[in-house]
């Protein structure tokens, strides 16, 4: 029973611990940085993807000029 009650102490001041540290300023820090780094991320493989799919679009209606022009001569 001791050694419940002294885990359950124990658990009870590391959540109290964990909780003073979630609403802490450098864990108010640490967040910012996380969402600003997965904000630029996500803006980034956003763009990548864009620029993808255009330069697709590009190459297919190149290919289907060059082929056409290709065929009439």
């Amino acid at each position: 029973m001791a050694a419940i009650s002294l885990s359950y102490l124990t658990s009870a001041v590391n959540a109290r611990a964990f909780l003073r540290f979630l609403l802490s300023s450098r864990a108010t820090r640490i967040r910012y940085r996380l969402t600003s780094t997965l904000t630029r991320c996500g803006v980034f493989a956003c763009r990548a993807a864009l620029v993808a799919f255009l330069g697709v679009l590009l190459a297919f209606s190149l290919a289907s000029k060059l082929f056409i022009a290709g065929g009439v001569r």
